[in-house]
């Protein structure tokens, strides 16, 4: 029988049926999506094959110029201390906390580094040109700037992932909107394109002078699929002419990315290679543009479309891997650059932890995903609404939510190598994850303790004896 017009919009009514968000739970139907043996062992072989190697481990002796004795040492235990895959979070909070005279609590500040780095080894930090150069040519970077709630001002933010030695990521260089959040009022207020693009190279310029050593992964250029006009006044091609700039003021070996809203995961599934953000890409590629590194967002901002993915109605296993599978094609790392999963109502938490444990799997196990970066670490202190979806992984007193243990369970004991040698050994092999790894052994009688990096396209790592 032929649907008619009315059943299908019947159809359409009954797939996105409003159910409840606060009594809304993971569904069968979704666990028996994740649960499927083939998947399963899909992400278990990505894993293995894409995040781990064997590795030798040689230990030796410097005699004199290029010449080594072996040695051997005992009791050798190897424990990875880092991941270099980056799993990260918005540091947008670093001095946020404050007591009630306005006067920061270092307390609270001091815990915030120490629940971030527990987990986390990569920062996102915060440089929107609305609150970075807040008045024409008067940059917020010293650490005395004017307070501005969740935008530390720059040296803040470096000296924090120094002190807890997290990996750096400025966000971002170019954003398309102003109201609110984008761009600074008296740049808008200027109504001439030149003028402000003018300003805008030189906000580039100014932030690569200062941070261009220390900051070596950039947006560039953030959500410009989502330009909304009379929002913006962005000259043309302004996405590209941003990132040629970027290029010359940056150090050459600045990892340079475009950041987009996950409007891209539905275009690539729905619209295959004419999606806004595959589009883009290929423009910045084929006029050459340095375009390092990709980067999608994942918010789930909607009550409706939470309550489907819940059910295991949309943003199934196969819309993710066929996403990032064409994506890939444009040979680019990708970077999953923002992510918020809502923990709302009486499932909340078991709701929140079961899917950013299936989803960071997934991601983690893509060979070209190369850091994953959730939003609002603590619970009530985020941006505009967006608290209403309860998105952060710790409660306000800094208490773990279910999120967050499995997040520590992921990455600081799943996906972590630690082994132990019994007796005496001068060459050892094991299969570990890519990282930093802290060597402890005796040598004649004396402990030893020394850290060694294994990376992808390392095989055998020689190990010299400290002198």
């Amino acid at each position: 029988m032929k649907k008619t017009i009315a059943t299908t919009i019947i159809s359409a009514m009954t797939l996105f049926a409003s159910a409840d968000v606060q009594t809304a739970k993971v569904s069968d139907k979704l666990k028996a999506l994740w649960d499927d043996p083939v998947l399963q062992e899909q992400l278990d072989t990505g894993i293995k094959a894409n995040r781990m190697s064997d590795f030798f481990l040689k230990f030796i002796v410097k005699q004199e110029r290029f010449k080594y004795n072996d040695i051997k040492v005992s009791d050798l235990k190897v424990e990875q201390i880092k991941h270099d895959f980056l799993f990260g979070c918005n540091a947008f909070l670093i001095d946020a906390f404050r007591n009630k005279d306005g006067t920061k609590n270092q307390s609270e500040c001091d815990k915030y580094g120490e629940v971030f780095s527990k987990v986390f080894n990569f920062a996102t930090l915060s440089f929107y040109w609305k609150d970075i150069e807040p008045q024409e040519n008067k940059w917020r970077f010293d650490k005395d700037s004017e307070f501005i709630y969740r935008r530390p001002a720059g040296d803040v933010s470096v000296e924090f992932c120094k002190k807890y030695n997290l990996v750096m990521k400025g966000h971002c260089l170019v954003w398309n909107v102003n109201k609110g959040w984008g761009q600074p009022d008296w740049a808008t207020l200027k109504r001439d394109e030149e003028a402000f693009k003018t300003a805008q190279m030189r906000n580039i310029r100014e932030i690569a002078k200062r941070y261009g050593e220390d900051i070596k992964i950039w947006d560039v250029v953030n959500e410009s699929g989502s330009y909304r006009q009379g929002t913006s006044m962005q000259y043309n091609d302004y996405v590209y002419e941003s990132f040629k700039e970027a290029e010359r003021v940056f150090p050459r070996e600045t990892i340079l990315i475009n950041n987009e809203t996950d409007q891209a995961f539905t275009q690539l599934n729905k619209d295959d290679y004419t999606g806004r953000f595959f589009q883009t890409n290929n423009y910045l590629i084929a006029k050459g543009a340095k375009l390092d590194a990709l980067g999608v967002q994942y918010h789930v901002f909607s009550e409706q479309r939470w309550e489907n993915i819940l059910a295991g109605k949309i943003e199934t296993p196969e819309f993710f891997l066929n996403a990032l599978d064409l994506l890939a094609k444009q040979n680019r790392p990708i970077h999953i650059t923002e992510i918020t999963i809502p923990a709302m109502g009486e499932h909340g938490e078991d709701n929140q932890a079961y899917w950013i444990e299936k989803l960071y799997t997934l991601w983690f196990s893509h060979p070209k995903v190369e850091a994953i970066t959730w939003w609002n670490l603590v619970d009530g202190m985020a941006a505009g609404g967006e608290d209403k979806w309860k998105g952060g992984i710790v409660n306000r007193n800094f208490s773990p939510k279910k999120a967050y243990q499995v997040l520590d369970n992921l990455i600081n004991k799943k996906w972590r190598t630690n082994v132990e040698f019994k007796g005496e050994n001068n060459r050892v092999h094991f299969r570990g994850f890519y990282g930093t790894y802290k060597l402890t052994y005796k040598y004649k009688g004396k402990t030893v303790s020394q850290t060694v990096r294994l990376s992808k396209g390392m095989r055998e790592c020689l190990v010299e004896l400290p002198q």
